[in-house]
């Protein structure tokens, strides 16, 4: 990615955005929020690595917080220290 671009400038110039992921008026009168399946928190490039809504699922509340804390512990107990202090660790979901 060479820069970032606004959704909504976004849906009007990319053909078929929306068709095979999420936007944000999907989430607009849901009980449902946009969760990050790799959380932003758990990045130094974030603005790359986590912003994409191809990241995004939908998430009850409660269930999208205990995702966070459960997550961001395994990766501190065990990911983190076997990849280079986290420098060398690669997430891939979806």
């Amino acid at each position: 990615l060479e820069e970032a671009s606004d959704e909504a400038d976004a849906v009007t110039s990319v053909n078929s955005l929306g068709s095979q992921q999420a936007l944000s008026t999907d989430y607009l009168d849901s009980d449902e929020q946009s969760g990050q399946v790799y959380p932003v928190s758990l990045s130094d490039d974030f603005q790359v690595a986590t912003f994409a809504l191809t990241n995004a699922a939908p998430m009850a509340p409660s269930f999208r917080e205990r995702w966070y804390r459960d997550l961001r512990s395994l990766m501190e107990r065990a990911l983190t220290p076997q990849c280079g202090g986290g420098a060398d660790l690669y997430i891939l979901a979806g």
